[in-house]
Formats: C-alpha cells, sequence, structure tokens
C-alpha cells in the first residue's frame, strides 16, 4: 500500500512515521514536510513542500497512492486574528487542493486529522453526532474543511479523526505542556470550580496506533467521523497534584467560581471499526511528557 502523509515533520506525524514504516508493514511511505529532517527515518520518502505556497500538490509525485493521512495543520492556529490568512490556507484551503488532487492520484481512503474542538467546551460528552459550536479559528477552520471533504466522500472513503488532547514527549505547544511550563517556572495555575478543565488526552503513541488502524480497515462508510481520545477522564486538578507528586515541588494554584469546563469525547465507533491494544494510562504517559519536558527546558 502506498501511503502520502503531510505533517510528516509535526508531532503526531513523527510519532506515526515508525509505525507505518515498521519492518513487515509492507507500506510505501512519502512523508510531505517544509524541510526535510537532518535525521531521517528508514523507509520514508521525504517531499519538500509548503502547503501554503500556490499549486503546493505540483511538488507531490505523479503516481497512484492509495491513502492519504493528512496531519497538516497551520503552525500560527493560535495566532488569531493575525494570522488568519494562514490559519484558513493551510487548515482549508490547503485541505480541499489536497483531496482535488487525491481524486486524480487514485486514493481510495483520505484521512484528515480535525480536533475535538469542534465542539467546543460544553459541559457534555461528546458523541461524534453531537452538534459542534467551536469557539476558536482554529475549531472553525477544522470544522469547515470537514464539511468541504464532505462531497469526496462520493468518490473515496473520508475519515475525519476529531483528536482530543493529543500529548507526549516532544511536545512543546499544546495544553499540557503548556501546563508543565508554568508549573517548573512557578507560575499560577488557574483552576475553574477547583478543577480546571475535564478532558481525556490520548497519548501520542496510542494515537499513532489508532491511524494506522484505521489505515488497515477494510469496511468503512464513505464518510466517518471518530473521536480519537484517551479512555481516562482528566482535570487540571488531577494534573497539578500529579506535578506535585513528581517533583516535590507545591504547586500555585488560584482558584476561580467559574464552571469547570469540558472538552471530553467518547471512543465507541473507533473501538468498534479497530482492535486497539490497550492504551497507555495517563499516570504513565504523563510521567514520561513530565520528564522529557524538565530535560527540554534545561537545555534551553
Amino acid at each position: 500500500m502506498k501511503i502520502l502523509v503531510t505533517g510528516a515533520s509535526g508531532f503526531i506525524g513523527r510519532n506515526l512515521l515508525p509505525v507505518l514504516t515498521k519492518r513487515g508493514a509492507g507500506d510505501t511511505v512519502f512523508a510531505v514536510v517544509r524541510s526535510i529532517p537532518k535525521e531521517a527515518i528508514p523507509n520514508v520518502n521525504w517531499i519538500k513542500a509548503d502547503l501554503g505556497d500556490a499549486e503546493w500538490t505540483k511538488c507531490l509525485p505523479d503516481e497512484h497512492f492509495d491513502m492519504i493521512v493528512h496531519l497538516a495543520q497551520s503552525k500560527h492556529y493560535r495566532d488569531f486574528p493575525s494570522r488568519v490568512d494562514d490559519i484558513f490556507k493551510i487548515n482549508v484551503q490547503a485541505t480541499v487542493e489536497l483531496a482535488e488532487w487525491a481524486l486524480g492520484h487514485g486514493v481510495n481512503r483520505f484521512l484528515f486529522a480535525s480536533t475535538g474542538n469542534v465542539y467546543g467546551f460544553q459541559n457534555s460528552v461528546h458523541r461524534e453526532e453531537d452538534r459542534c459550536d467551536p469557539e476558536t479559528m482554529y475549531g472553525a477552520s477544522k470544522l469547515s474543511a470537514e464539511i468541504l471533504l464532505k462531497p469526496f466522500s462520493e468518490f473515496m472513503d473520508v475519515v475525519v479523526l476529531r483528536l482530543f488532547g493529543v500529548y507526549g514527549p516532544g511536545q512543546t505547544e499544546a495544553m499540557l505542556p503548556g501546563i508543565i511550563q508554568r508549573f517548573n517556572a512557578g507560575e499560577e495555575i488557574t483552576l475553574a470550580g477547583n478543577v480546571g478543565v475535564r478532558f481525556n488526552p490520548i497519548y501520542v503513541d496510542d494515537c499513532a496506533a489508532a491511524i494506522h488502524g484505521l489505515t488497515m480497515v477494510t469496511v468503512i462508510a464513505d464518510y466517518e467521523v471518530l473521536n480519537i481520545g484517551g479512555s481516562e477522564l482528566i482535570d487540571l486538578r488531577q494534573v497539578s497534584e500529579l506535578m506535585e507528586s513528581y517533583s516535590g515541588m507545591k504547586a500555585r494554584i488560584r482558584l476561580t467560581s467559574e464552571q469547570p469546563r469540558e472538552l471530553v469525547g467518547l471512543n465507541e465507533k473507533l473501538h468498534r471499526l479497530c482492535v486497539l491494544k490497550r492504551g497507555t494510562s495517563f499516570q504513565e504517559g504523563f510521567r514520561l511528557t513530565f520528564d522529557w519536558s524538565k530535560d527540554f527546558l534545561r537545555e534551553l
């Protein structure tokens, strides 16, 4: 099977490529990156392309591909409104351009990395059929891309991956690394209603395994939306207590009277489609993440 992966040098991409190219997998993997890494991963065919450039798909091989795993997203996804142009161009426009390219290159399945943020922060656990109400430009751009991909499902399988709190060593920009950095710097951690945000984070290796599993599923709906998150419900109070236990330091906590916010996605559909190994416990995965972050900050 020939697979094209965009965003291959990103946090999830770096962890997915070794899974796709492991010995015996039998897949030929092409990885799209802005710049080819110095430490190359064996059995990966690198393609240099910037999804923000006009006609960027001309950088892709004019060959048949069985599958696309589209992980690329704007690196400025938090910079609204100053970089709304980049958010739209990468998250929405480039996604449609890639889907159009896929039609002419025999692609059978298009996996698109979206986000649980499309639901917005609501006091409920989310199923895939729930109403979406994104509160950020990032969430809105991902939802827009989901909607624009749906007509393409007439010609190929489109699988939307709504990711919830992917975390792990090597991650520097997300909620959990941000909390770790604040804790290590002795800065305040704000907890609404004594617990802060509730969510179900998934360790990056488990996320990569789920995506790999979805490349191998033989029967799937033409247009499938799947939540991908962890099996444990975690809140920031628990995260703070774990950091205290790891470090022997006391977290600076500021409590507010606001209601805790929730971003939790049920995984039932995913587990009906894929037989996945037992995931990494949050305590184990967060300890690895915390230790890596401590070493990373020491080297800065």
